[in-house]
């Protein structure tokens, strides 16, 4: 192997070591941490270009959104909720309380307060959207 190769390489495994450490344990099990990490990684490597950045914004915490639920599990508690803005965000059944069990299906509109929870974005305060 060439010298300049192995220093990419090496430095490609400092960076996604670097950047998966910012989000903890499992993160591959769960896709929004997943989609969030690459998107990180794609940047701290300096291959993204400005107009894919624009393309999907990443959720702030405290704003209100609106949003599609992609799926919902209520035996298990948890789901993703398909982002107008791009992206899919965590729900846990703790902040999805406000829609009855019977409408916590695909397709349905809601909106919600994204809130920092123990270890990635999550929605809160969802509700049917009028």
């Amino acid at each position: 192997m060439k010298k300049g190769c192995l220093a990419h390489c090496k430095s490609a495994t400092e960076t996604i070591r670097r950047e998966l450490g910012k989000f903890g344990t499992g993160a591959a099990e769960h896709p929004s941490r997943l989609r969030a990490f690459t998107l990180r990684l794609i940047e701290a490597a300096g291959l993204i270009k400005d107009e894919l950045k624009t393309t999907e914004s990443l959720p702030q915490v405290g704003t209100t959104e609106s949003g599609t639920i992609r799926w919902y599990d209520d035996w298990k508690g948890f789901g993703f909720i398909e982002r107008d803005a791009g992206g899919d965000i965590f729900v846990h059944h703790s902040g999805i309380s406000e829609v009855p069990w019977h409408l916590r299906h695909e397709g349905t509109h809601v909106s919600y307060t994204v809130t920092q929870g123990p270890s990635s974005l999550k929605a809160d305060q969802v509700h049917i959207e009028k």
